[in-house]
């Protein structure tokens, strides 16, 4: 039996990559490169799939029938202030590392992303939320939880 280690400096290390997209195009378009998030301390999927539910008479217990799922990706990050309020030197105006992560989810950017777990990568669309930055005295640095809420399918690529 092996695992995936996700230790830094391993193949395996744990990189999430987010470009902003321009969804007033069909299809959308990339706004620039991607920004690749740093310094995150923990990350999660979830799949929650929706089931409908219905009692019969001529059944003793309820049946059920999955219907479409809810996918999300949530996670908590040291923030940088680069990478949370945007590189204004960056030369792609609209694009994730221009605007930042604040500027993502502030003005709702629907943003490609792919995360490596192993040798896989996972990749969707969808829009950052949850963003509370916090700091106390045993936590110095600024931390902030985030959310990206998917939208449609996810890949395994």
């Amino acid at each position: 039996m092996s695992y995936i280690n996700a230790s830094p400096g391993s193949a395996n290390e744990v990189v999430l990559s987010i470009t902003a997209q321009d969804e007033t195009q069909t299809p959308p378009v990339d706004l620039g490169g991607p920004m690749i998030v740093p310094a995150l301390t923990d990350i999660s999927f979830a799949n929650a799939v929706d089931v409908f539910t219905w009692s019969q008479l001529d059944e003793s217990s309820k049946l059920q029938l999955p219907t479409t799922s809810t996918n999300s990706i949530t996670g908590n990050i040291v923030i940088d202030p680069t990478t949370y309020f945007g590189d204004a030197a960056d030369p792609d105006p609209g694009s994730a590392p221009k605007i930042g992560l604040f500027g993502l989810t502030n003005n709702k950017v629907l943003v490609t992303f792919s995360i490596n777990i192993g040798q896989q990568n996972i990749t969707g669309k969808g829009y950052i939320t949850g963003l509370t930055p916090a700091v106390s005295a045993d936590s110095t640095p600024w931390v902030s939880p985030f959310t990206l809420s998917i939208s449609g399918e996810i890949s395994l690529v």
